[in-house]
């Protein structure tokens, strides 16, 4: 038991450190492929699985924001008449080609706003719409994370304060469970919070991976 108690403690003083998270490093070359999966394992505590539920959340709302740029990608890659099982990147490497000189980009909102020239025929018009739209779609889902600091932040302050030994002592006697695989599994599940600044990092690569392709239509 004193053993538990040592974990316990060990816990709480892991989470000072390792949830620091802010938005400015939402940056880099991640990807949705970097994604990682996140599990949680019920605790028979009632407090701590309110709290991993909640992280949880927190999760899945990065991984819609995910799912909402797969979505937009296809669209884009409809819009431009690609078959089924061809990529963005080559998709609108195509479509740059068949329409040089006919797309313009705006820049001046932070994000690419397609436009076309007088000589762009009817058709080019309509794609250069659809793509518009698919890149409020992306811009929709980065929307999206603008929370997740915050709430990294508030659920790692939460996780400490329920990481007192005796609390924990007492609340898994009343919920009759062994302390001592509650600490385990609490473990496992607070290293998801861990993943979600990296999760999010990989949905705002991928959508800037993204936008930088439409961007490129212009150049």
């Amino acid at each position: 038991m004193r053993n538990n108690f040592f974990k316990a403690l060990a816990l709480g003083s892991a989470l000072s450190v390792s949830v620091g998270y802010s938005s400015d490093a939402m940056a880099g070359d991640k990807t949705a492929a970097d994604i990682k999966e996140i599990v949680m394992t019920d605790t028979g505590i009632g407090s701590l699985d309110d709290l991993f539920n909640q992280i949880k959340t927190v999760n899945d709302n990065i991984t819609g924001a995910a799912q909402d740029i797969a979505d937009a990608k296809g669209s884009i890659t409809s819009a431009l008449g690609a078959a089924g099982d061809v990529t963005v990147e080559k998709a609108i490497a195509d479509f740059k080609a068949s329409a040089a000189g006919m797309v313009q980009v705006d820049m001046s909102s932070g994000s690419p706003k397609l436009g076309f020239s007088p000589e762009a025929p009817e058709d080019i018009q309509k794609i250069i719409g659809s793509v518009n739209d698919a890149v409020k779609s992306i811009k929709g889902a980065t929307e999206k994370l603008k929370s997740v600091p915050d709430d990294v932040k508030a659920l790692g302050e939460k996780a400490k304060g329920l990481m007192d030994p005796k609390a924990l002592k007492a609340d898994a006697k009343e919920a009759g469970v062994k302390l001592g695989a509650t600490l385990k599994a609490a473990k496992g599940n607070l290293g998801a919070l861990k993943d979600i600044p990296h999760n999010a990092e990989c949905v705002v690569g991928e959508a800037q991976a993204t936008l930088d392709l439409v961007k490129s239509l212009g150049s």
